[in-house]
């Protein structure tokens, strides 16, 4: 796991310039496919990307995207559905949850997606078009190289998408701020790893923990909690920062650290208000990107971005520090006992 975090920014590269042409193209036919809303599904990690990509689209162009995970997807999709596009993203593509989406949503004459590391699994075989992440091969189960490759071709595929829609005056500057993401990358792992271990040591004994965000952060936190249940066997969950306020907070005490992803100014703001909140309580606080608020036990700091690409780089320090807290824990963060890389 270790060793795949820190082929994050290669994995991140590797994707961005081996797919850019093919991206394109695939945001083409999206363009000429599209019917009244683009849907895309993914399980756990892919769901967290999806939701990424809904909220980026959403917010440069004028698409009705709608993410939603693969295993609920059949239930949700109306049955007056008009044909459109599907973007089915899945690792090894071979997700049961995803193929079986896929199939019954090929028999309605939808067009299909598929982004995968396995360009030979099935998905591959049932999409009309696939975009490759090559990450490389992922032995741990938690992804993490895979998950930010998701993002590479997740945030491509919307500056693209965006661009052809011709929403996107400022196209070569955004295009130019996600591909210098995996040089922010490296620097994100550099400083992080020592700080990282440290904290992991501290709060090994914790009852669980709370990863809270906004915006393009939100799926950021419900990616982190993830990180956090399957490595460290440990409850972990992610709220929209202000969320937590409507019952959730009921749960804190001196035992349940809290994250708070930060970014805006406006996410500042809140973090501040809610960290004296949680001082009250004696709660140990962290932040992680943005600047420490004055109330927080501890910051994590991640090298600035536009608000829109910042998952690709907030992840880095919980990544590692959910590594590191599987280790101090007395656990085999590559193989968590109850899971297997594909779910069958």
């Amino acid at each position: 796991m270790i060793n795949e975090i820190y082929e994050d920014p290669v994995a991140f590269s590797r994707t961005l310039n081996m797919n850019y042409e093919l991206i394109k193209k695939v945001a083409f036919q999206i363009n000429e496919e599209l019917g009244n809303i683009l849907y895309i599904i993914g399980s756990g990690t892919s769901y967290h990307a999806s939701l990424s990509f809904q909220y980026t689209l959403l917010r440069i162009s004028d698409v009705n995207v709608s993410a939603i995970p693969a295993s609920e997807f059949l239930r949700w999709l109306s049955p007056n559905i008009r044909r459109s596009v599907v973007i089915a993203v899945s690792q090894s593509g071979e997700s049961i949850d995803v193929i079986n989406s896929v199939r019954e949503i090929k028999k309605k004459d939808m067009i299909v997606v598929g982004v995968t590391n396995n360009i030979s699994s099935t998905l591959a075989k049932l999409s009309d078009s696939v975009i490759p992440l090559h990450a490389g091969e992922e032995k741990a189960i938690a992804a993490t190289k895979s998950y930010v490759s998701q993002l590479a071709v997740l945030f491509l595929l919307a500056l693209e998408l965006a661009n052809i829609r011709g929403f996107l005056s400022h196209y070569k500057d955004m295009k130019e701020e996600l591909f210098r993401i995996p040089d922010l990358m490296t620097e994100a792992l550099k400083n992080n790893d020592d700080a990282a271990f440290k904290i992991a040591l501290q709060l090994k004994e914790s009852d669980g923990f709370f990863i809270l965000g906004s915006g393009a952060l939100y799926p950021s936190a419900l990616e982190a909690s993830l990180k956090l249940k399957e490595t460290c066997n440990i409850i972990a969950e992610g709220y929209a920062m202000r969320e937590f306020l409507h019952g959730p907070m009921q749960l804190i005490s001196s035992k349940t650290p809290i994250f708070m992803l930060l970014n805006t100014p406006d996410d500042a703001v809140q973090g501040e208000e809610l960290a004296i909140r949680f001082k009250s309580f004696n709660v140990f606080t962290a932040t992680v990107g943005g600047s420490k608020l004055n109330h927080s036990d501890f910051h994590f700091q991640v090298p600035s971005v536009m608000e829109l690409f910042m998952p690709a780089l907030i992840i880095i320090p919980i990544q590692l520090f959910a590594f590191y807290l599987a280790i101090a824990r007395g656990l085999n963060p590559d193989k968590p006992e109850k899971l297997k890389k594909v779910v069958i």
